[in-house]
């Protein structure tokens, strides 16, 4: 199967905000297959299995934890993780071992338009180097194709390596 780069067609857009990239990506329709098989593109071992589910109320406490973790400023707060989980304008991702969310992905859809926007995508420090992201990623981008979007944006800090590197391997 060719890689996500071979793909994926994309383009990058002026800055937004100072010190931040905003990029976006149309998808192929060759790389539904992929997001077909989210949870084989996190890492599985024998002492930890994770599956990416539909964040839920219940998760707010967590994710709010996972964004201050990650996040030194701009958090969400706990009203708008609320009104993003339940308002239907949006799709709010989590993958979780047995034992709790390790990380969340949120997709908003904004009205009149094509393109989804990828609003946070964060993974728990502890977490990291498991293709926890990758796979946040891809479900995202399935999200969004299942809500009509042609193409997804986001915005990242320009100091934020880690993040620019997955999505550059992402074709963003």
């Amino acid at each position: 199967m060719p890689t996500a780069i071979e793909r994926r067609r994309y383009r990058l857009a002026p800055p937004s905000k100072p010190g931040t990239s905003e990029r976006a990506h149309a998808f192929h329709p060759a790389h539904a297959q992929k997001a077909a098989s989210v949870r084989d593109s996190v890492e599985s071992s024998a002492s930890a299995r994770f599956a990416i589910r539909p964040a839920e109320i219940d998760d707010i406490p967590t994710l709010l934890e996972i964004e201050h973790r990650c996040f030194t400023s701009d958090h969400l707060s706990r009203q708008s993780l609320r009104r993003f989980l339940t308002d239907g304008r949006s799709t709010c991702l989590v993958v979780a071992d047995r034992q709790r969310v390790r990380g969340y992905a949120l997709v908003l859809y904004p009205a009149r338009c094509v393109h989804a926007r990828l609003d946070s995508l964060a993974v728990d420090p502890e977490s990291w180097g498991r293709r926890i992201g990758h796979g946040l990623l891809v479900a995202a981008e399935r999200a969004a194709r299942l809500n009509g979007r042609a193409a997804m944006r986001l915005e990242v800090r320009a100091d934020n390596r880690d993040a620019l590197r997955l999505y550059r391997h992402n074709a963003y």
